[in-house]
């Protein structure tokens, strides 16, 4: 009797939430938003790092393996700052942005591998996106330095990452800092963000638009 009267509720519910009758048709789904990245210079802290720990010859080698490195990010970053679920072109551009964030998360990694850069998580945490004025300038302050303090040392890049929530009433905050971890995370971040933001925006009414949606959300589950 307890499992009918289950089956009952649940059968109302969705008869409830759409209109075809059909489950999950109706039902609102929520896209996780991305997590917007900023346009930093890394490429003069890196070149000033290369050239003053392995030389002006080394530096002339890695020239173009920097610029390549550079403009992998900023595609990642602009895929961050247009991935958004209200965009009718979410749909068309999905699979530009998951390649984009692919891309530098496996740029990152190796380039993780072969320098040592100073891990310091947190730097200037806590600026408001209102704020980018004061957040540039601080970065610009400390670009390329890299010092001997413990474990503070190795080269230090100033990525800045926006917080994907706010409070309510609030902005979202920028955290810099020079961590390959979090880089790496904010690129696994995006993807699920990305795949939720598909989901979300697949026509559940048809068959077809429910496997794009159900694939989509397990596939961000995967990220996340």
């Amino acid at each position: 009797l307890r499992r009918q009267k289950t089956h009952h509720t649940l059968r109302e519910y969705y008869s409830s939430m759409s209109s075809t009758g059909t489950p999950g048709v109706g039902t609102v789904m929520l896209a996780i938003p991305s997590k917007k990245g900023e346009f930093v210079d890394i490429t003069t802290p890196l070149e000033k790092y290369i050239a003053e720990t392995f030389g002006a010859e080394e530096l002339t080698h890695a020239e173009s393996s920097i610029s390549k490195f550079a403009q992998i990010r900023d595609a990642s970053v602009a895929s961050t700052n247009a991935a958004n679920v209200t965009e009718e072109t979410i749909s068309e551009r999905h699979a530009e942005h998951m390649e984009n964030y692919c891309r530098y998360y496996a740029a990152v990694t190796v380039f993780g591998s072969r320098f040592q850069v100073r891990d310091d998580f947190g730097l200037n945490c806590g600026k408001s996106s209102t704020t980018s004025t004061a957040a540039n300038t601080s970065s610009e302050e400390n670009d390329g330095e890299y010092e001997d303090e413990g474990t503070r040392t190795g080269l230090h890049l100033p990525f800045e990452w926006k917080d994907a929530f706010a409070p309510a009433g609030g902005e979202r905050k920028i955290a810099a800092s020079s961590s390959i971890a979090k880089e790496k995370l904010a690129m696994l971040y995006n993807l699920g963000a990305c795949e939720s933001a598909l989901a979300a925006k697949s026509d559940r009414s048809t068959l077809d638009g429910l496997k794009v949606a159900s694939a989509a959300f397990q596939r961000a589950a995967g990220d996340f």
